[in-house]
């Protein structure tokens, strides 16, 4: 949209991006509609990066006479987008995440236990340190949550509104969750508050319609029906969709490359949580729109074709209401056998994020035996640390330092090889520690 280019292209296709859509080269995350190229993808991240990216590209080139084009200015600019677009949401959603918690248990250090077991020890991790529209959608559904739940007023309303909009603006299975608030909270919210809460969605709704209307001429169908068709089973309904497959479920579960409950294993005390809430009958419409949403997205998931999510380690699709199940873990008994058991497995969901992390969610070990989490430990060990990503742009320079930045951390930018680049992170971790302990000693001993 930003960049000047010869191409001539209806808005928002990709067509100079796709070099052999035969091949699937560069991608074959394509849709096709009248002989051209779109991403199959929902538009909300692109529309939330576009107006950001024009200002890095006017400010870079009028004021510093500099081309955003060039190999190492796309890094800086890509980094600078997924700040925009993935960590400031997700970093104002902690905030929320954090009163939900206290609204529900007025307890500060388990609010606070529950915010650093859901941001670091979860999907939630790997996933916003580089540019997916799964965690974005998260985050928007937790500050929905957090305007659903305080006291009503009218700028709740249109913030909530907003950012269920946009939810399902950048991830269309967020829709789910839209329907299981409207379903369970139905006698909650009178009409004046509904009227609010609609204008708030005006907005992004009528992005979705513009932007599908433009690239399909249907104001309504998502980019996936008009997928590549490799991505397409001519037994399934649209291509996509079929019966529930067990398998696929059982692999979203406890399958060693995308189990929830074995790559964040604290997560199956939410079971448990969930059905004490139930038994305590406290907001029953919270807890049935969270426990409802959680089953329908892992049934939807199983259900269509690529339910796996291509090549990436993790349940990905699940990530925008992993926080669902962290909210359900209020209702663990206070007691010192549970409190163990959810620090012990905490502790291990957040170092297989980790090193989910430093190797990169991209899961490109192309063999047979796919084996996920306990390959990711293999090449952490072995220091394979931030190696593995696909380029920003059509071809770029064959220039070490470039590819290296391709992806990074601190600890690289710092001249660290190997396991050490981690040293800073390990660092900065210990430290946040420190200063949480030390407010919540003065604020709430």
């Amino acid at each position: 949209l930003e960049e000047p280019h010869p191409v001539e292209a209806p808005l928002f296709s990709i067509d100079r991006f796709i070099e052999s859509p035969k091949h699937n080269f560069n991608t074959g995350d394509w849709a096709i509609h009248n002989g051209h190229y779109y991403s199959n993808k929902a538009p909300g991240s692109a529309l939330l990066a576009a107006p950001f990216y024009a200002l890095l590209y006017f400010i870079e080139v009028t004021f510093f006479n500099i081309m955003p084009q060039d190999p190492l200015i796309t890094i800086f600019n890509a980094w600078l987008i997924n700040i925009f677009v993935s960590i400031l949401p997700m970093a104002l959603s902690a905030v929320c995440f954090f009163r939900i918690n206290l609204r529900q248990n007025n307890d500060v250090k388990k609010s606070l236990i529950l915010t650093l077991l859901c941001y670091f020890s979860t999907l939630l991790f790997p996933y916003s340190s580089s540019l997916w529209g799964l965690t974005t959608c998260s985050a928007f559904l937790i500050i929905a949550l957090y305007n659903l739940l305080v006291s009503p007023s009218r700028q709740s309303n249109l913030v909530l509104g907003l950012t269920l909009g946009l939810a399902v603006l950048t991830e269309y299975i967020a829709i789910v969750v839209v329907l299981a608030i409207g379903i369970f909270f139905f006698r909650r919210i009178k009409l004046h508050r509904l009227l609010q809460i609609l204008l708030g969605a005006l907005l992004p709704l009528l992005l979705y319609l513009f932007y599908h209307w433009t690239c399909f001429e249907t104001p309504w169908l998502p980019a996936t029906f008009f997928n590549n068709p490799e991505f397409k089973e001519q037994t399934k309904a649209y291509g996509q969709f079929a019966g529930i497959d067990l398998q696929a479920l059982l692999g979203l579960l406890i399958s060693n490359r995308y189990g929830i409950f074995v790559h964040m294993p604290f997560l199956l005390l939410s079971l448990f949580g969930f059905w004490k809430w139930h038994k305590s009958r406290n907001d029953q419409a919270l807890m049935w729109t969270l426990f409802s949403s959680i089953i329908i997205f892992l049934l939807i998931n199983a259900s269509f074709h690529g339910w796996h999510g291509g090549f990436v380690v993790g349940a990905r699709y699940q990530i925008p209401v992993i926080p669902f199940y962290v909210l359900g873990l209020n209702f663990l008994p206070n007691k010192i056998r549970y409190t163990n058991l959810l620090s012990l497995l905490g502790v291990f969901s957040f170092v297989n994020m980790l090193v989910i992390n430093s190797v990169t969610p991209i899961y490109v070990i192309k063999n047979s035996q796919h084996l996920g989490l306990y390959e990711y430990y293999l090449r952490f060990i072995a220091s394979d640390i931030a190696t593995r990503t696909y380029h920003v742009r059509l071809t770029f320079p064959d220039y070490k330092p470039i590819q290296d930045m391709h992806t990074f951390n601190f600890g690289e930018l710092m001249s660290l090889q190997g396991l050490s680049t981690l040293i800073p992170f390990y660092l900065l971790t210990f430290l946040l520690l420190l200063l949480l302990r030390k407010i919540l000693r003065e604020n709430f001993s």
